[in-house]
């Protein structure tokens, strides 16, 4: 062998990567034990299955119907920032406003920081428009001819939304740089479905109008009655959001699994 051809490495040249100590591996085993047991004593799972109860979508995650990871919603990012004793800051990283075009967009960076020592640990940035679809259109009612108050879809002004859109902009941000910070993408994806967007997820009709609606009329609509959820793919079936154009002006029932309607009455 030539000379030329021995390489001596210096032996002050060290990895690039931190050694792998036994202490290190169980800290990591102790600190996901203790996740764990918070994820499973504290944490409240929220309930959409069924939408007569009481607390549905009410909780700290949930598996949108849908998807199959639970999600991590804002509840349940603000107690897992507590646990870990950190704190959240959002930064508005850009924003498009159309009046014209009634579009608006808003994308906010949220830094996920040590209230100990200052130390941004995760940041995300996440973003909300208009022409999403619990956002483009709502629901207005009005009395017809007969002074029958009916219900109808319009466009959604953007200046009536635009502080929620603000506010849905920081709370993506917020979960996606939470679940960063704490390492919690083994139990959580981030809500990049929300609830409200999913099919299927909104409480049964009640025939009243909506925070949204725009008339100060009063409302003669008869509220609907308490209904039996159909079978379907072997489980209840779910109030869509909307109203079909196949099944009337009422939101028909949804299957979740298989996307079947039903009419309802």
């Amino acid at each position: 062998m030539n000379k030329q051809d021995v390489v001596i490495v210096p032996q002050t040249t060290q990895s690039a990567l931190a050694p792998v100590t036994q202490h290190a591996v169980e800290a990591m085993k102790q600190q996901r034990a203790l996740l764990a047991d918070f994820v499973k004593s504290q944490l409240v799972e929220a309930n959409f299955d069924d939408a007569k109860s009481a607390n549905f979508g009410e909780g700290d995650y949930g598996i949108i119907p849908g998807t199959k990871k639970r999600c991590l919603l804002k509840s349940g990012a603000e107690k897992m920032q507590k646990i870990f004793q950190l704190g959240c800051r959002f930064k508005l990283v850009d924003k498009e406003i159309d009046k014209a075009a009634n579009f608006a967009m808003f994308t906010y960076k949220s830094e996920i920081y040590s209230l100990a020592t200052g130390t941004v640990i995760a940041e995300c940035d996440a973003s909300t428009n208009s022409q999403e679809i619990k956002y483009k259109e709502r629901t207005v009612w009005r009395k017809n001819e007969n002074g029958v108050s009916v219900s109808s879809k319009e466009e959604t002004p953007i200046f009536d939304v635009m502080n929620t859109l603000q506010k849905m902009a920081q709370k993506r941000a917020m979960i996606g740089a939470t679940i960063l910070a704490t390492g919690a993408s083994e139990y959580f994806t981030q809500d990049m479905i929300d609830p409200d967007d999913a099919p299927g997820v909104t409480p049964p009709a009640t025939g009243l109008p909506t925070g949204n609606a725009t008339s100060t009329e009063p409302n003669t609509a008869p509220a609907l009655e308490a209904e039996t959820a159909p079978q379907c793919c072997g489980k209840d079936m779910m109030v869509s959001k909307y109203a079909d154009k196949e099944t009337g002006p009422v939101p028909p029932w949804y299957c979740t699994k298989c996307k079947s309607k039903k009419t309802r009455s």
